[in-house]
Order: C-alpha cells, then structure tokens, then sequence
C-alpha cells in the first residue's frame, strides 16, 4: 500500500520506506525519520504500518521500529497509543497462536517499552498532589 505524501520532509523519505524491498539499510533510513519529519495529518497511517517493523529479523530495523513508536507516543500520549496498541496486539496474537515462544517474548518486552514510556510521560504531566505538612 502506498503512504500518502504531502509537501513534507516525508516526501522524501517515503519512497525509503515503501520501495525498501527488504533492504534493511533503506528501511532504517526511513525509520530514522519518523515521526520527526512527517506531516502530521499521516502520523497515525504510517505509524501503524511501521508498528510490525518492530518484530523484524534485522536488529537495526526493529530497533529503530520501536524507537520510532516511542517517539510517535511521545508526541501524544494519549491519543497515540491507541493508534500502535491496536497492530502490536495482533501481532503478538498471531505470534502465541503459532506458537514461537520467542517472538512471543520479544513481543512483551515491545509491549512493555512502550507502555512504560507512556506511564512515564502520563504520570509527567498531571499535577502532583500537595504533600502532607
């Protein structure tokens, strides 16, 4: 499926990232990117396609699929983590009914990353409560 584009930065990475063809050096680039130079209107679209990037055979790839997630929660906590959850939880769904233990691990560490990072950014932002004197 092709990534809408629009006069962004994005623009130029995007074809990185649809046309990568399983070039892991490609892939990285555009990961790299995201969500730092695309326009925001096409966030939640991409992001969701990048979410199964995470679970990738190369290293580099899933490292930098899972900072990019960390980094596309951090621009909205709150609104954003309902945009990866959702192809995160299929993933691992489809990963546990076949039966790889392993990606089923890797899956849960993904998971808990990401929702530390949002326990940690919701819990920055609401007010503390007055100390007891």
């Amino acid at each position: 499926p092709e990534v809408k584009n629009n006069a962004t930065l994005w623009a130029l990475v995007a074809p990185l990232y649809e046309h990568h063809n399983g070039d892991p050096v490609l892939l990285s680039a555009a990961l790299i990117c995201f969500p730092d130079i695309c326009h925001p209107d096409y966030r939640k679209e991409i992001a969701q396609k990048i979410a199964v990037h995470c679970w990738s055979q190369h290293g580099d790839v899933a490292m930098r699929a899972v900072a990019a997630m960390q980094q596309f929660v951090r621009t909205n906590p709150d609104a954003n983590m309902a945009v990866v959850m959702p192809p995160i939880i299929e993933y691992m769904d489809r990963t546990v009914m076949q039966g790889s233990g392993d990606q089923a691990l890797v899956s849960l560490k993904i998971v808990s990353l990401i929702l530390d990072l949002y326990a940690d950014r919701t819990a920055s932002s609401r007010p503390r409560a007055d100390l007891p004197r």
